[in-house]
């Protein structure tokens, strides 16, 4: 039998630092599920959160 995975896709109407919160807790979710050991954040302005 195949096994099935179901991903969500996150879309934003406007970029911008307001989405980062999102980012942050859709990245913590997909890491808690898959196992992933290390996550690398790139930023065009160089802010952080």
């Amino acid at each position: 039998m195949h096994e099935s995975h179901v991903r969500k896709i996150l879309y934003f109407e406007e970029a911008g630092p307001q989405n980062t919160e999102d980012v942050i807790r859709a990245v913590i979710e997909r890491v808690k599920d898959s196992g992933i050991k290390y996550v690398v954040v790139a930023s065009e302005s160089g802010k952080t959160h």
